[in-house]
């Protein structure tokens, strides 16, 4: 006799096995998406800080313009910066935004050194 269909059961413990991977794999999924979104965040507070240096060593005065860092702040809204052109220091202290991005960009600037839950002075 040839058969040729699957049976009940055949098809059953293929949809099982892919519910178990389907259960495993898109919590994963998500969590690089989250995990890259905050990478991108701590690169713009990374190239923010440099501009605005770069600015202030060459002006005098921090420029936190859309072109250096005002942007950062419009769409990440996980930081505040502050520049204090006397003494040549720009702050960068932590919103109080908890969406799963901010908290992970702030694991990741901590951790290199680029903000606090204080407020960081960078001086230039």
């Amino acid at each position: 006799m040839k058969r040729d269909a699957y049976t009940m059961i055949e098809i059953i413990f293929v949809m099982v096995i892919i519910g178990i991977l389907a259960a495993v794999g898109i919590p994963k999924l998500a969590a690089n998406r989250t995990d890259a979104r905050a990478s991108v965040i701590s690169i713009r507070l990374s190239n923010c800080i440099v501009l605005a240096g770069k600015s202030y060593l060459e002006d005098g005065n921090f420029t936190l313009n859309e072109k250096n860092c005002q942007d950062i702040t419009l769409i990440d809204p996980c930081y505040m910066l502050e520049a204090d052109d006397a003494n040549g220091t720009l702050f960068v202290k932590d919103s109080n935004d908890t969406s799963l991005e901010c908290i992970q960009a702030r694991k990741i600037t901590h951790k290199n050194g680029l903000s606090s839950t204080i407020g960081l002075k960078h001086q230039f």
